[in-house]
């Protein structure tokens, strides 16, 4: 198995897309997780030109784009529709570019039942099948967690779930992608990731503290790596060990906890580049320790 992390490691200390990369080669990494929100890449009038000069960096560098994530979602609001439609069409396009076979589109949420819930869905990833099958790259929905969604109408929150959810859709290139972190807050990671099987496509690696959806690196929390590694083994799982551990280092202004304030001095008021490479660096030693203590590390 081979091991990833997503460019959103670096989204706060890096400029572009290209240092983002260098940063994450320089700490171990040789696979990617390319997050396309908030970049020039995607908003660019020339974002073709973009994505091929981006391609040809991480190859220079060494570095394979194996999955993204695009930046945006179904949020099944009706004047918003065709938007969210057309960035994943924009998605799949650069994932073509960039020799990238899968991206991540999250499912959407609102209040309404489950039966009404599955077919806006659906009927949002029917409208980017045809893209879907032009350019070869998967669409990967994702689990999500009651602590992200006060109100809870989102309808996947287990395995189980986003396999209901699949066989409804019947989209053959529709699969799955599974967040730990999510998953940590609801409960069970082995038999989540089981009931999945052949539908999981990929994983996003984080830990948080079992309550809050945090984005830590592993051992600083609730996660149970084993429970982890030997549902994805007892699978036959094909796909990157991605990491997706972007808020260990929590800015200023986080979700789930703000600094307490000191106007007089704000020098030491966020963390530094410097600290990130580190953090990096570590990250790639416990994602090898995690896949070479069960035999399947590989290069």
């Amino acid at each position: 198995m081979k091991l990833a992390t997503t460019t959103s490691d670096f989204s706060r200390f890096a400029p572009d897309l290209k240092s983002r990369l260098t940063l994450i080669r320089d700490a171990g990494f040789k696979y990617a997780d390319v997050s396309l929100g908030g970049a020039k890449l995607f908003g660019n009038e020339g974002w073709r030109d973009e994505a091929k000069m981006l391609r040809e960096h991480a190859e220079k560098i060494g570095i394979s784009l194996v999955q993204a994530h695009s930046p945006n979602n179904n949020c099944l609001d009706p004047e918003l529709r065709e938007t969210e439609i057309e960035w994943g069409h924009r998605s799949l396009e650069l994932c073509e570019i960039l020799g990238i076979p899968n991206v991540v589109i999250h499912a959407g949420y609102a209040k309404m039942t489950r039966e009404e819930w599955y077919e806006e869905n659906a009927k949002f990833y029917r409208a980017l099948e045809p893209t879907m099958e032009k350019t070869g790259v998967y669409v990967l929905t994702e689990n999500t967690t009651h602590a992200n969604l006060v109100d809870g109408y989102f309808y996947m929150y287990t395995g189980r779930d986003m396999v209901d959810f699949l066989e409804y859709a019947n989209i053959p290139m529709l699969q799955a992608v599974w967040d730990t972190g999510h998953g940590t807050t609801e409960g069970s990671q082995y038999d989540n990731i089981v009931a999945l099987g052949k539908h999981l496509q990929a994983t996003h690696i984080h830990d948080n503290n079992g309550q809050a959806d945090e984005h830590f690196i592993p051992y600083t929390g609730a996660l149970n790596l084993d429970s982890v590694m030997n549902a994805l083994l007892d699978i036959n799982y094909q796909g990157y060990f991605t990491f997706e551990a972007i808020d260990t280092l929590r800015r200023i202004h986080n979700r789930h906890v703000k600094r307490q304030p000191f106007e007089r001095d704000t020098r030491l008021l966020e963390p530094t580049l410097e600290m990130q490479i580190d953090l990096e660096r570590l990250l790639y030693t416990i994602g090898k320790h995690c896949l070479s203590a069960y035999g399947v590390f590989e290069e």
